[in-house]
C-alpha cells in the first residue's frame, strides 16, 4: 500500500536540468513532481515507476537523493470526508508532515491523488479504511 517517493536536493536550476535529463535518459516515467524551495536550495519530490533505477541514475548525475515512504490516497468526492479523516488522525496524534496532489489517469477516469507523508502510516491506512478512502498501491499507479 505504500509508495516510494524520491527526494532530491537541488540548489540551482542546473540541478533540476540534471535531474530531468537523468530521469528521461533512463526512460523512467514521472507520475508526480513537487518542488519546494528553501532559502538554501530546495527539494524535488518525485514518484516514478522505477525508483531503484532512478536512484542509481540520479546518484550517477551527482545529485543527492533519498527514498521516503508515502501513501497515495484517492481524494473522495467530498472534501468533508477528507477533513473528518484528518481530524481523526489529529486526535490520534498522527502528524501529517506534508501532502500534495496530482491527477492520475486510470482506464476508467481521472482521479485526484493526495500524496501524504505521515509519522504513522499504519494509523493513516486504518483511518482511510474507516472513511472509505482508497489507498493506491505502487502497482496501481505504475500501470498507467
Amino acid at each position: 500500500m505504500t509508495i516510494d517517493q524520491l527526494n532530491v536536493l537541488i540548489d540551482k536550476n542546473n540541478d533540476l536540468i540534471k535531474l530531468i535529463d537523468a530521469i528521461s535518459g533512463a526512460k523512467i516515467k514521472i507520475y508526480s513532481l513537487y518542488i519546494s524551495n528553501e532559502t538554501v536550495g530546495g527539494v524535488v519530490r518525485l514518484i516514478v515507476n522505477k525508483p531503484d533505477l532512478a536512484i542509481r541514475v540520479l546518484k550517477e548525475a551527482n545529485l543527492v537523493v533519498s527514498r521516503t515512504t508515502v501513501l497515495a490516497l484517492v481524494v473522495p468526492d467530498s472534501m468533508e470526508t477528507l477533513s473528518k479523516m484528518l481530524v481523526t488522525l489529529n486526535k490520534c496524534n498522527v502528524e501529517t508532515e506534508y501532502l500534495y496532489s496530482f491527477v492520475h489517469s486510470t482506464s476508467e477516469d481521472d482521479v485526484v491523488v493526495l500524496v501524504v507523508r505521515t509519522n504513522d502510516i499504519k494509523s493513516l491506512i486504518k483511518a482511510c479504511r474507516c472513511y472509505c478512502v482508497d489507498v493506491l498501491s505502487a502497482t496501481e499507479i505504475y500501470k498507467y
